[in-house]
């Protein structure tokens, strides 16, 4: 390498840092833009994956799950699919969802419905995925 391909690469190494922006600083805002992804389960044939996305909801000033699948090979037999969300509860939340043997249907736990002075307010509820 000649010595002015050297310093040409010193300077452009040199200015390189100069030239990214800069840093957006995460703000309280920022925070009700994040999902938390969890529970994740395979379908008895691997076609299909429930699980749980976790929101924060800044207006109710409190966080909910709810119930998604995604299919994890297309029709084309390629991975991969559009993702489809099964529960919107706002105020509640859902988790663990869990596949029947044949794949027709999966349970999950939900304090949906449960009344405020059970000791435990999460319940069973069975849900097609269809």
């Amino acid at each position: 390498m000649t010595p002015t391909v050297r310093g040409l690469a010193g300077l452009l190494l040199a200015t390189l840092p100069l030239a990214l922006p800069a840093a957006t600083p995460f703000t309280p805002d920022d925070y009700y833009l994040l999902a938390d992804v969890a529970a994740a389960a395979f379908s008895p044939d691997g076609e299909r994956i429930a699980y749980t996305v976790t929101r924060s909801d800044k207006k109710l000033d409190q966080s909910g799950s709810d119930i998604w699948v995604v299919p994890w090979k297309n029709d084309s037999g390629k991975q991969g699919g559009e993702p489809v969300q099964l529960t919107r509860t706002p105020k509640h939340s859902e988790s663990q969802p869990r596949w029947s043997k044949d794949g027709t249907w999966f349970v999950f736990l939900s304090n949906r419905d449960a009344p405020e002075s059970a000791s435990s307010r999460n319940q069973l509820y069975l849900m097609r995925p269809d």
